[in-house]
């Protein structure tokens, strides 16, 4: 009886695994000769995992309060045209340059630039150093003192009086602003009109009107 070649040429009668084989012993070999005779960039690999990684010789500094204030009112009420391929930084939000990434609203941002990767980002840890007690007794002192002096006086009728000065001072200059745009406006459409102007006020050629049958206008003589 004849046997039946399968799709992979082996016989149905046989081994009917289809499955690839590997020369193990080959690899083997290759393993070896691999292991003994290794090139640099194996051995490079193999350094960089075997030896420990470099400490950070500068320590993270503590945490401390804030001495500038966060600015959130850059862009208010102004219009910017985005892309889908635009940078981070012209993306709309709030964007923060150390970590390159932006916010979507002044929350997040506020959230972002106090949390632990952005401090991060600067060198700065989350840990507050500790006060002494002379520090401590300093600042008492301080706010005591702060305390302690008299507070200022504040006239109202005098604090109105200069708001009502600043409102007129503001209103003058819009008004005056008004005025020079009127002025500049009518200086624009003038001279756009001047070469119209100048073509109309130059008198037509005598031949000319008469072939056009302009010859007897603007007269008031009758032909005898």
């Amino acid at each position: 009886m004849s046997s039946f070649q399968g799709h992979y040429g082996a016989s149905t009668g046989g081994d009917t695994g289809f499955r690839r084989t590997w020369d193990k012993e080959k690899y083997k070999r290759g393993a070896e000769q691999e292991e003994s005779a290794p090139d640099e960039s194996t051995k490079k690999k193999r350094k960089k995992k075997t030896e420990p990684e470099e400490e950070v010789s500068e320590e993270p500094q503590m945490l401390r309060a804030r001495d500038t204030k966060v600015d959130l009112e850059t862009h208010l009420n102004k219009t910017q045209v985005v892309t889908v391929s635009s940078d981070a930084n012209r993306q709309p939000g709030y964007y923060c340059d150390v970590c390159d990434c932006t916010l979507k609203d002044s929350v997040a941002y506020l959230d972002h630039i106090n949390g632990k990767r952005h401090q991060g980002n600067l060198g700065v840890s989350m840990r507050v150093e500790r006060s002494t007690v002379e520090q401590v007794r300093a600042k008492l002192a301080s706010l005591k003192k702060k305390i302690d002096q008299p507070a200022p006086e504040y006239d109202l009728d005098k604090r109105v009086e200069q708001i009502k000065q600043q409102e007129v001072r503001d209103k003058e200059a819009r008004k005056q602003e008004k005025k020079e745009r009127k002025k500049k406006d009518k200086e624009e459409k003038a001279a756009a009109l001047a070469p119209v102007k100048d073509e109309e006020a130059r008198p037509m050629d005598p031949e000319m009107a008469a072939l056009m049958g302009f010859g007897d206008f603007g007269t008031s003589k009758k032909k005898k």
